[in-house]
């Protein structure tokens, strides 16, 4: 068993209390990423929460050797695609796959999940005259696969009501004395504090080294 198999097995039990479910587990060099969502969304309390005990767990089971950086957030918009299970949850997802040279003319590929089972998955490439065409991807040969999240388009600025305002404000103006001077804007000094920054959703409490990060 690896080293991510291994933090797996210790975590999984306690996320399952903590009503979270573990996404994923990926050591790179000395960063431990651990991925964890939730139907009911996570807010920065719950990954706080969550950072907490998976810390306190792998302080007392140790199965990281060396000094390492524990990072725990969650998948986001866009998902890595890395265990079959990961595929199985983004049927009917759209992805960009880069596969191996020797297996696709294309080593990067762009189409819609249409199955996926232990060994590989099926994604449906949509061709340049508009027709798709389903391609049969063995997980071996995949060195990166994530989700792909197609924003919406941006909501034009103002409408009908607006520009009624705008007229309306318009008419007001020029009603006033030619001779008025507006008056001058007073600096607030309340204004010019800046207000402390909000913790993203993808944010958690930094446990810079996990074998004494937040030991209490």
């Amino acid at each position: 068993m690896n080293v991510e198999d291994r933090v797996r097995e210790l975590i999984a039990p306690i996320l399952t209390d903590l009503d979270v479910e573990l996404f994923d587990v990926e050591l790179n060099g000395g960063r431990l990423l651990v991925t964890v969502d939730s139907e009911k969304g996570l807010d920065t309390g719950t990954l706080y929460l969550t950072t907490r005990a998976i810390s306190r767990e792998l302080d007392q089971t140790d199965p990281v050797p060396g000094t390492y950086t524990l990072e725990v957030s969650s998948p986001g918009l866009e998902r890595k695609l890395r265990r079959p299970v990961h595929w199985q949850k983004s049927i009917g997802s759209d992805v960009t796959v880069k596969v191996r040279q020797d297996f696709h003319d294309e080593r990067r590929l762009t189409g819609r999940i249409v199955s996926a089972g232990m060994d590989s998955a099926v994604i449906a490439l949509a061709g340049a005259d508009g027709d798709a065409s389903e391609l049969t991807i063995p997980y071996e040969v995949v060195q990166k696969a994530k989700t792909i999240f197609e924003w919406g388009p941006t909501p034009k600025k103002g409408g009908k009501n607006s520009n009624k305002k705008k007229t309306a404000a318009s008419k007001n103006a020029s009603t006033k004395n030619a001779s008025e001077k507006p008056a001058g804007k007073k600096k607030n000094p309340s204004n010019e504090m800046d207000e402390p920054a909000l913790l993203g959703a993808d944010a958690t409490p930094d446990s810079s080294n996990s074998k004494d990060a937040d030991a209490s």
